[in-house]
């Protein structure tokens, strides 16, 4: 690779001030518009980081899937204080509530809580998915260099765009 391709590479690899702000703003819950206000750059420029900036989407998946198991965690030790209780009330005889909690089993709506994330965490795994797209879904050659080239190309010409 030529230095202008080894640079607009590595700058697919990071994220710069104003992506910081704007990956906080959305981390909050803010939209596009509201993002590129603290950033100081248009909503189409945030979309464009949304969509086709590597360490932004990885930074942006990092913090969800973060979140994610923190809530799952939550979900968790709620979801066993909840199970105390309702064996305490079956425990003492309480027949509704036993009646209740089989019920709940046998239906299929029992809670199920655990999390499994597909979205790529780091720039790199967002290139390579781009990569693998590119190549129509055969994984042996999703790696090559010619397709993470292709694909880097493609990524930046959207950026661009």
């Amino acid at each position: 690779m030529t230095q202008l391709t080894t640079d607009r590479y590595e700058s697919l690899l990071q994220l710069n001030p104003s992506q910081v702000l704007a990956i906080e703003t959305l981390d909050a819950g803010g939209t596009h518009q509201e993002a590129a206000d603290a950033a100081g750059v248009n909503r189409v420029t945030v979309t464009r980081w949304v969509h086709h900036h590597p360490a932004f989407q990885a930074e942006l998946n990092r913090r969800r899937f973060e979140r994610l198991e923190h809530l799952t965690a939550r979900a968790q030790s709620v979801t066993a204080a909840a199970f105390d209780v309702v064996a305490q009330a079956i425990d003492a005889g309480d027949v509704a509530t036993a009646l209740a909690w089989v019920r709940m089993t046998y239906s299929g709506t029992s809670t199920r809580s655990g999390s499994s994330s597909n979205a790529p965490l780091t720039p790199g795994a967002v290139i390579d998915c781009a990569a693998e797209s590119i190549s129509m879904r055969e994984p042996m050659e999703a790696y090559t260099k010619i397709f993470r080239e292709v694909a880097v190309d493609r990524i930046q010409a959207e950026l661009e765009a």
